[in-house]
């Protein structure tokens, strides 16, 4: 197979492993640094690329290419949400909660804990926003409090509440504490509550990932939908930043949210 890959870390070599199984295309990973995908793509676009590209997750890309680039959320293929998504269908759903979470010393890699390299749980995590969507519709309203930790420089915590097209409340909590590592959805219908917990991963979630991209995407995360993530991430952020900013009293709000927003780069 011949591909194109960016990045040494463990997503790297998870996708490097994977690929094994496939023959005859022609295929980028940008499986590099959160805040270097933007330049990646860009130089797939200058050498003239013509594939099919995956980012890792977040994508954090605003230019869309001429060829197709998927999201690496390989949680959708995870068999316990696929039982979940066929579970709930057609069911009322009056609410959604979802905790997750792990140590920070028990994350492979050093990147987490900084926040200009692309750490945070709501990068980390943010392949529960995708799930989210992916299985409830649309997000909608995002609004969250981050929490932070010493020693930890990017946000340690994240409470987020919002809405989707199938539900009217939906509440997460994840986190750089909790050991052992948790992964669990409850989500509260008409007809009784559907618990699931997803935190052991299969290990062919990559390859299955590849093999739906490769045979045009039917469940795999698109660029569109990866946007969405990205601009929901943003959204939670001056969320945050505001709640900051009221509970301080400051006398200019709009100013200082708006300085707060460029230093935090958002």
């Amino acid at each position: 197979m011949s591909y194109i890959i960016t990045g040494n870390g463990s997503a790297a070599k998870r996708h490097v492993s994977a690929l094994n199984a496939f023959e005859g295309h022609n295929y980028a990973i940008i499986a590099s640094l959160t805040t270097q995908h933007q330049e990646d793509v860009l130089s797939l676009v200058k050498s003239g690329f013509k594939g099919k590209c995956v980012v890792e997750k977040p994508m954090m890309v605003s230019t869309k290419p001429d060829f197709p680039i998927y999201v690496g959320y390989q949680l959708r293929f995870h068999p316990k949400i696929q039982e979940l998504k066929q579970r709930i269908n057609g069911l009322n759903i009056k609410a959604v909660s979802i905790y997750a979470g792990q140590a920070i010393d028990l994350w492979k890699g050093s990147y987490h804990k900084s926040a200009a390299n692309g750490g945070g749980v709501l990068n980390d995590y943010s392949h529960e926003l995708d799930l989210v969507q992916y299985v409830f519709g649309k997000i909608k309203n995002a609004k969250g409090k981050l929490g932070y930790v010493k020693g930890i420089e990017s946000e340690a915590t994240a409470t987020i509440t919002c809405a989707t097209e199938h539900c009217s409340k939906v509440i997460m909590y994840l986190n750089y504490l909790s050991n052992p590592p948790r992964r669990e959805m409850l989500i509260t219908t008409t007809k009784g509550d559907i618990f699931a917990n997803y935190r052991e991963l299969p290990d062919n979630l990559t390859e299955l990932m590849h093999e739906d991209i490769l045979n045009d995407g039917v469940i795999a995360c698109t660029f569109d939908e990866g946007l969405r993530v990205d601009n929901i991430i943003r959204e939670i952020k001056t969320s945050n930043l505001e709640l900051q900013l009221k509970s301080t009293g400051a006398d200019n709000h709009q100013q200082n949210t708006n300085q707060q927003l460029k230093k935090a780069k958002i």
